[in-house]
């Protein structure tokens, strides 16, 4: 390719038709730890969307109207709650037709929900067939499933209450864990998720002196012991990753990043990225949760949601993201079905299709794992953390970087990029997350330095832009 051809666009950047290939199920880490495989060893991207009530809000047929929804945007991963609860009551919500997880409270009466009274002694087969036949339904679509054990609640609203309630000893939550083993093992779709808005460090015990940690800890040893071998991360308190948890991390196997980014850093959640990936032993990581869309007024926004996506994404979330909507997520009568053409879900259907069709596995972030700086401008700096911080990551071959401007308001930005670790001369492009329309920025002799400046504001109003840099003597 001589130096005056333009840029080549990564195969499949419209937003319509970006179906990816159904992986072939279990998934493993890959063979350098940062991403996952299927059995084939073919890279997976995690395209995450979080509809967590689904086993308690949906019939049958309206699950199989969202799985066939979502697969055709592209996405291939789910993060599901079998235990979802509103986090302002703590009552787990029954199934459709008024299945509950357990049968009977700790006084021997029906349970009926109310936090902190489950006996985890009387599991109801009939509701974890419930689940199983949602989740089979999942992978008849292709779906990885990101599958909460027992969601504990933020600030241990929920579940933790009933694991430190005075029935649920240490060893019945053993045998539940051999229940949920045994009946789950089968299931090779499945990464389950300890915790859940929780780490459980500052909680009281049971009335036998228990920590609620080790109760936990008892279910997983017990699905372990029946055969439940799949894949584990973990959720705990915002701002953190899988492995902080220091109990739990012996059990960790993928690294979920949660983060909204604190004020006190001007809400730079790519810091967290970064220390997922520099963790050591290193294991894949991804963005397990970040702003939702439609939440929490101007966080909710979808340039502000895509922000912490994109951010995340080139700076340590190497095996993919998980995305939310306020509507769909516990899956709002009246509203679910319109949200899942909400503006943050195209923008999630564009990345996918834009990653998938570049070597994004092989991806470094800047000024880790040797890669030097590649944004050398001073919004290129990741410390001290910084709102206009241009994330940025090489492959090792030289023959692809991206970089990441994130919104400021409305205009032209700019950034100086570090092109000697490129391989030969290069051409780049800038490509809007909003609408995948390309732009061709320019042409840059071998190791040079790149100064450019996005095209303005782009096609959805705000100023944000993926710089696409690659050689052309590849």
């Amino acid at each position: 390719m001589s130096l005056g051809a333009t840029v080549p666009a990564p195969r499949g950047t419209a937003a319509a038709g970006t179906e990816p290939r159904p992986p072939s199920f279990p998934l493993r880490p890959s063979p350098d730890g940062r991403y996952l495989v299927d059995q084939t060893g073919r890279a997976f991207f995690i395209q995450g969307d979080s509809p967590q009530a689904i086993f308690q809000r949906l019939t049958l047929q309206e699950v199989d109207d969202y799985l066939s929804h979502r697969r055709a945007q592209g996405f291939t991963t789910l993060l599901t709650d079998p235990t979802f609860s509103n986090n302002n009551d703590g009552f787990v919500r029954p199934t459709r037709d008024g299945q509950f997880p357990c049968l009977v409270n700790c006084d021997g009466t029906a349970y009926r929900g109310a936090a902190g009274t489950a006996d985890f002694s009387s599991p109801n087969p009939g509701y974890w067939d419930h689940v199983d036949m949602v989740l089979a339904r999942a992978e008849a679509h292709g779906f990885l499933v990101l599958h909460y054990v027992l969601a504990w609640g933020f600030k241990g609203r929920t579940m933790w209450r009933d694991l430190i309630n005075r029935c649920n000893t240490a060893e019945i939550c053993r045998r539940f864990g051999e229940f949920l083993g045994a009946r789950f093992r089968h299931r090779i779709n499945l990464i389950w998720i300890d915790g859940s808005d929780f780490d459980g460090s500052d909680m009281l015990r049971g009335p036998d002196g228990t920590s609620g940690i080790a109760r936990a800890l008892s279910i997983t040893q017990g699905m372990r012991a029946a055969g439940a071998t799949q894949l584990r991360t973990g959720d705990w308190s915002a701002d953190s990753i899988s492995t902080d948890q220091t109990l739990f991390a012996p059990f960790m196997s993928v690294n979920g990043i949660y983060t909204y980014g604190v004020e006190a850093d001007y809400g730079s959640s790519y810091y967290v990225a970064r220390r997922a990936y520099r963790r050591t032993p290193r294991m894949p990581a991804f963005l397990k949760e970040t702003w939702y869309e439609a939440e929490n007024a101007v966080r909710g926004l979808p340039a502000y949601v895509r922000k912490h996506e994109w951010w995340n994404l080139l700076s340590g979330a190497t095996a993919g993201v998980v995305y939310g909507h306020g509507d769909v997520w516990p899956f709002v009568q009246g509203r679910w079905r319109a949200a899942l053409d909400a503006p943050g879900a195209g923008d999630m259907q564009r990345m996918g299709a834009f990653m998938r069709g570049l070597a994004w596995h092989k991806l470094i972030p800047s000024e880790l794992a040797g890669t030097r700086r590649l944004v050398i401008s001073d919004n290129g700096r990741a410390d001290p953390p910084r709102p206009t911080y241009v994330a940025a990551a090489q492959d090792p071959d030289g023959t692809l970087l991206l970089a990441y401007v994130p919104p400021s308001g409305r205009g032209r930005q700019s950034a100086t990029l570090d092109l000697r670790g490129m391989r030969g001369p290069t051409a780049a492009s800038w490509w809007d997350p909003t609408s995948a329309r390309s732009q061709f920025a320019g042409r840059y002799p071998t190791g040079a330095a790149a100064d450019l400046a996005t095209p303005g504001d782009n096609d959805g109003g705000a100023n944000d832009w993926v710089l696409l840099v690659r050689s052309v003597s590849a």
